[in-house]
C-alpha cells in the first residue's frame, strides 16, 4: 500500500490541512472481503469504472481483478480525485478520496 511521510506506512482514515492556495482533505477506507464478495466488488466496480469519461483503469496481468484505477471530478474551485486499488491475493480492496478546495 502506499505510503506517506511522517506515518507507519498504513493510509489514514481521514486528514485534512491548509496548503497554499486551498484546502486539501484525504480520507481512506480498506477492506477485506470474501473472495467471492472479493470477486463481485471488483467486476462491478471495473464495469462502472470503465464507463466513465474521466476514470482510468489500470489492469496487472497474472491476477484476475488486479487492477488500480482514478477518477477526475471538478466542482466549482474544487478538485476532487478518487483511487481503488485491488489486491485478489489477498482479497483487499483499498478506496481513497481526495479533494483540494481552491481558495
Amino acid at each position: 500500500m502506499a505510503c506517506l511521510p511522517e506515518t507507519d506506512g498504513e493510509l489514514p482514515g481521514r486528514l485534512s490541512s491548509s496548503c497554499p492556495g486551498g484546502e486539501y482533505s484525504f480520507s481512506s477506507r480498506r477492506m477485506l472481503l470474501a473472495p467471492d464478495g472479493h470477486e463481485r466488488r471488483s467486476a462491478t466496480l471495473l464495469a462502472r469504472l470503465s464507463a466513465e469519461p474521466r476514470a482510468l483503469v489500470g489492469l496487472f496481468p497474472g491476477l484476475r481483478n488486479a487492477f488500480t484505477a482514478i477518477r477526475f471530478r471538478a466542482t466549482g474551485p474544487t478538485l476532487a480525485w478518487d483511487t481503488w486499488h485491488s489486491y485478489p491475493q489477498t482479497r483487499e480492496l483499498v478506496h481513497t478520496a481526495s479533494a483540494l478546495r481552491r481558495r
